[in-house]
């Protein structure tokens, strides 16, 4: 029998809304799921256009930057770096754990950790030991006890036992990774069954008969190469020039008090007064660096209560990890090989797939951003647009009347993984022009709500999958719709 777990028809049924839909604005205000994407609700109204963005601009700097003087996140929280060499802070009055963290670019509990600290309670003239850059990065998961005297092993795997969650859909995740790595999404990975698997599954068993075949309940050789569904990522330091610092809040004597467990959600205003719109959360990050949804990333994780400390451990789909870091370096795009022709088509506006010699060799889900937005015939990719911006005067969009009235000047929407166009744009043209369209192929910022919510640009992908469509098309590649 194949990988494939049989259930109920019905079950897992993911229900879209429809191409159709009209403007969101009166339904925003209704309760229900959120139908446009967050901040976007007046801005879906207006034309926007692609542009080129400074690249120097790309990534909040971080304290050690020699060229980050001066330089803070939203909000004036300060990026700063714990120290390369042993130092030492000295309590006066007014200090508080909270204060001397956020001066040293740590954490309150490694604060308590590395002092021994057991209460927020200070004494002026206390001596507190300021753990180093090298101390932070040796920090490991917890030993686990069943491997206590066994030599260590290099191993992907995690040694620690899994939350009972990640057991439960190992199989699928571990499908799902082995789809992803092979250019054939499933969509962010959740360990759950539901359409987008199957099709991706059966697409897959037909290109590669019996590869992905159980033979009397055991894992098929392609999948015991691969490894297990999961390992561990820990959070570096230098991670944080992705994710919006969100500052604490303190009580009236300075302690801390809780961190709300999600970011809010952003606004108009949050998205355009930033030079750079970063991930909101580590969180976001690492579900972003690892192909799978946010959500089943905080339900495998239960025991990360501080995501943004560098040295946290997260437990992650066993996939090639998606780096921001180096996704979009040249060159994005191969050249053309007639002795390797490749052909792009987008199917029933849901699917790309990728052929190379007519034999497909990526699929991956697509989405139109705005309703009815469509297209047919033959088409052509041009040229691409990395760390892509978006700009608008305000004109209305064709498929809005009675848009709210133009802006007194021209509106941005910065670059950053969380621009609605995400980190790549390929511009597209009507056959037989070298002219683009004002809808572009291009990431997201909403990976999860690709076919739920609507939003600006054209047609949208995950960043990390439009990153690798890049790479596989070279400039002038024909896209038909079928």
């Amino acid at each position: 029998m194949t990988a494939r777990i049989f259930r109920i028809a019905c079950a897992g049924l993911v229900v879209s809304l429809p191409h159709g839909l009209a403007p969101l604005h009166a339904q925003q205000a209704a309760s229900g799921p959120r139908t446009v994407e967050a901040g976007l609700e007046t801005a879906v109204s207006w034309r926007w256009q692609v542009a080129t963005s400074d690249p120097s601009v790309w990534g909040w700097r971080l304290a050690d930057d020699p060229a980050a003087a001066g330089s803070t996140a939203p909000g004036g929280a300060t990026l700063a770096r714990p120290p390369e060499n042993p130092s030492e802070h000295k309590v006066s009055r007014g200090d508080s754990l909270y204060a001397i963290s956020r001066r040293y670019g740590l954490t309150i509990e490694q604060l308590q950790l590395a002092n021994g600290l057991t209460s927020d309670v200070l004494q002026i003239g206390q001596v507190l030991r300021i753990p180093t850059m090298a101390e932070l990065r040796s920090l490991q998961p917890p030993p686990d006890p069943a491997q206590a005297g066994k030599p260590a092993a290099p191993r992907k795997a995690p040694v620690r036992q899994l939350p009972q969650v990640a057991r439960a859909g190992a199989r699928i995740v571990l499908l799902q990774a082995y789809l992803d790595r092979h250019g054939f999404s499933t969509g962010p990975i959740d360990g759950q069954e539901g359409m987008m698997f199957d099709a991706a599954l059966t697409a897959y068993e037909a290109e590669h008969p019996g590869e992905l075949t159980f033979e009397a309940g055991r894992k098929p050789a392609a999948l015991e190469s691969m490894g297990e569904a999961f390992t561990d990522y820990v959070l570096k330091y230098e991670d944080l020039r992705w994710i919006t610092p969100q500052p604490a809040e303190t009580d009236g004597k300075g302690r801390r008090k809780s961190a709300s467990p999600t970011p809010p959600e952003p606004t108009w205003e949050s998205l355009t007064t930033v030079p750079f719109l970063a991930y909101q959360s580590a969180w976001e990050f690492v579900a972003e660096r690892f192909h799978c949804s946010e959500t089943f990333l905080r339900r495998i994780n239960p025991g990360v209560k501080n995501p943004e400390r560098p040295g946290s451990v997260f437990l992650v789909p066993n996939v090639e990890p998606f780096e921001i870091e180096t996704a979009l370096a040249e060159p994005i795009r191969p050249r053309p090989d007639p002795a390797a022709p490749v052909t792009a088509t987008i199917v029933e506006g849901k699917r790309l797939e990728i052929r190379l010699h007519e034999r497909l060799i990526a699929r991956m889900p697509v989405s139109a951003a705005r309703p009815g937005l469509r297209g047919r015939g033959t088409w052509k990719v041009l040229g691409t647009v990395p760390r892509p911006r978006l700009v608008s005067t305000g004109e209305p969009s064709d498929s809005k009347k009675g848009a709210p009235p133009p802006p007194a000047s021209e509106l941005v929407l910065p670059p950053g993984p969380n621009n609605p166009a995400g980190l790549l744009w390929l511009n597209l043209a009507k056959s037989g022009s070298d002219t683009p369209l004002p809808y572009g192929l291009h990431g997201t910022s909403i990976p999860g709500h690709l076919n739920r919510q609507e939003s600006v640009g054209g047609f949208r992908m995950t960043n990390w999958d439009i990153v690798r469509v890049a790479r596989l098309l070279p400039e002038g590649t024909e896209l038909k719709w079928k």
